[in-house]
């Protein structure tokens, strides 16, 4: 099976706290320009707990930018941003968390999706074959956000496999731990439906994220040793108390010896959640530590902006 490549996105933090201003393509040349602020910090955010939740409060200046794609090979721009014209400048599609940049696989072409925190539909992947970071007229703008998300962050080049021995043997791949003094290798994964055979994988306890069963459930009978706990996503994605309820969960099979599959649909965002949590608690971890420790076999990880946030006020702040 041929494997995708992950990509470093090289102006992410360009974008990891932009504010949106235009796009436009001109299909003519080719060519794809999307118009932003930058937002240059003047000191590191300031996390605290309001209204039930986490936010983080930012002080800056909004700096103009220009991105510019070319060559392109596919355009998909819809919803907020086929019309951002007219859309208030202050909906959530303008306020950016970044972009992810990979290279599919037995395809030449590397494709950008950029993410923002829109409920509205709002789609811009482009798959250009170069890109370049421009400046703009225009002076900084002061700016101050509170906001309940927090950019991730952006993945390491390397090799997205899709089909390891972990991932057919126990549905996931692995995550080391350390308990009591030792470095434990072969009990906990994480995973996603897509990496599931029709046969329950050689674990003692699976916690499901997902809204779709586990490929190996012949009906909704869930065994006693397993779990299965639908959560969302993004603005309506776990709150502190529930991330902390399944990995909790997590913690007291791994600390009875058990191995333990975490899956969600995609063993992307919900299920990585609950891994770096796990790992946050068990071994007082930073948000940062814990995310790498998961992308080390399982790179695609990437909890959404609003499960970060949460992540980073767990490892600052604790239960």
């Amino acid at each position: 099976m041929s494997d995708a490549m992950l990509l470093e996105f090289p102006y992410y933090k360009s974008l990891a706290n932009a504010r949106l201003d235009s796009v436009a393509h001109d299909e003519p040349h080719g060519e794809f320009v999307m118009d932003y602020h930058e937002l240059q910090l003047d000191s590191p955010p300031h996390m605290f707990w309001q209204d039930g939740r986490p936010v983080e409060e930012l002080y800056g200046h909004y700096v103009p930018r220009r991105l510019r794609f070319y060559d392109l090979k596919r355009v998909d721009c819809e919803g907020v941003y086929a019309d951002l014209d007219n859309t208030p400048l202050d909906h959530s599609a303008r306020y950016l968390q970044g972009a992810l940049h990979w290279k599919p696989a037995l395809d030449a072409t590397p494709f950008f999706l950029l993410l923002a925190s829109s409920p509205d539909p709002a789609k811009l992947l482009l798959s250009p074959e170069n890109i370049e970071l421009e400046t703009r007229d225009g002076d900084p703008i002061p700016a101050h956000i509170t906001r309940n998300w927090s950019p991730v962050p952006a993945w390491a080049e390397q090799l997205m496999a899709k089909d390891t021995t972990d991932q057919r043997d126990f549905g996931g791949n692995r995550i080391h731990f350390k308990l009591n003094n030792t470095i434990c290798q072969d009990k906990f994964f994480v995973g996603g439906i897509h990496f599931q055979g029709k046969q329950r994988p050689p674990v003692d306890a699976v916690l499901n994220l997902s809204e779709e069963r586990s490929n190996w459930l012949k009906d909704l009978v869930i065994p006693a040793c397993d779990r299965w706990s639908i959560k969302g996503e993004g603005i309506d994605g776990m709150s502190s108390g529930e991330l902390v309820s399944e990995a909790q969960w997590v913690i007291e099979r791994l600390r009875e010896g058990q191995r333990v599959l975490v899956h969600c649909s995609a063993g992307f965002n919900r299920s990585v959640t609950v891994c770096c949590a796990a790992l946050i608690l068990m071994e007082n971890l930073s948000a940062e530590d814990a995310l790498a420790r998961v992308r080390e076999h399982h790179p695609w990880s990437r909890p959404d902006a609003y499960h970060w946030l949460k992540l980073k006020w767990l490892a600052e702040n604790g239960l």
